[in-house]
């Protein structure tokens, strides 16, 4: 197959299915490389969801979790002395495979969930989340490539839980031909504690490849002046990585000044290329709603109780660069 042209082993791909193409992957490195190329285009075995957390799920009585067995997902891959030796200093520091906001189990527990026959399933994948030996870093790293090469519609990190971007990184290597990202539609990320607000933003950005909307719920702390400036800098700089973006939060004054910020943004850059192209700001104001001076194209429109008030700003550099509001 490989004296074909690409084109045509495209083509041949395409007729594949997913367990098919991961088999092709493996292969040899001249498959794995062009199959991670051009992964976009091949077919993806798709779940409902993806969650992880450090509570065990098999305590929620009400639902029926399918174990899951680790050595299922292993595979055949090159393990050169180079990253052996990498790997093996990284267990010695125990760095863990999840970082954590809130406790620790020893463990970590990945549910995925699908739809088949019309009925939503469970599935449970337990990891250890500080590997003690090279087969359990192998574990991983291949039951990460498996789930890399699923879509996703939901992504969530249960009370805090989420992947540590560190290991990821050492398992692969910094491999820069496969993208070591989550394939998901819409991640929903929640802080209970703000202690892993910078490596959470980090994992989004770098490891969730996401076609729909990122939501971002803000529970218990304050968001502090340089939390507010690293999400401005996120929604006037990432709009490549993320379509759409709503942030939700109980503390109004920190999000009003995030508002603020967005409009004078829109307002005075002399560049909102960059910009996230629909920015969701949910939260209850304690001050009545002023229009802006510069807002044209006023609309007032009343539903289910709620007035809702619709204008459009022009950024002063460039009056054809306009954006919606919907207040």
């Amino acid at each position: 197959m490989q004296s074909l042209p690409l084109e045509v082993q495209l083509d041949v791909l395409k007729c594949l299915n997913f367990d098919q193409i991961f088999s092709v992957k493996q292969t040899n490195f001249y498959f794995h490389n062009f199959i991670s190329k051009y992964e976009s285009g091949l077919a993806r075995m798709k779940f409902n969801g993806l969650k992880i957390t450090s509570i065990d799920p098999t305590d929620l009585k009400h639902l029926e979790h399918k174990i899951i067995d680790v050595e299922s997902g292993i595979f055949k891959f090159t393990l050169n002395d180079r990253l052996e030796e990498k790997w093996q200093t990284s267990i010695d520091k125990l760095i863990p495979l999840a970082l954590h906001d809130i406790g620790r189990s020893g463990n970590i527990f990945i549910v995925l969930e699908r739809t088949k026959n019309e009925k939503l399933s469970y599935y449970m994948l337990k990891l250890p989340d500080f590997p003690q030996n090279i087969k359990e870093m192998t574990i991983i790293r291949c039951w990460l490539e498996r789930l890399f090469d699923c879509a996703f519609e939901r992504f969530y990190n249960i009370l805090g839980c989420l992947f540590n971007p560190e290991l990821i990184n050492l398992l692969f290597d910094n491999d820069k031909l496969m993208p070591l990202k989550f394939h998901v539609q819409r991640p929903y990320i929640y802080f209970r504690k703000n202690i892993l607000f910078e490596n959470t933003l980090n994992f989004v950005l770098n490891h969730l490849s996401i076609s729909k909307s990122t939501f971002i719920s803000f529970f218990g702390d304050n968001i502090s002046e340089d939390q507010i400036n690293i999400l401005f800098n996120i929604l006037t700089n990432e709009g490549n990585k993320l379509p759409q973006f709503c942030l939700r939060s109980n503390n109004c004054f920190e999000m009003s000044r995030i508002y603020d910020l967005i409009v004078k943004h829109i307002k005075t850059s002399k560049d909102c290329s960059k910009m996230v192209p629909v920015i969701i700001l949910n939260y209850i104001s304690l001050s009545n709603f002023k229009l802006d001076e510069k807002a044209k194209n006023v609309e007032v429109e009343q539903s289910h109780g709620l007035k809702y008030t619709k204008y459009i700003i022009a950024n002063k550099h460039n009056s054809t660069v306009k954006f919606s509001f919907c207040n």
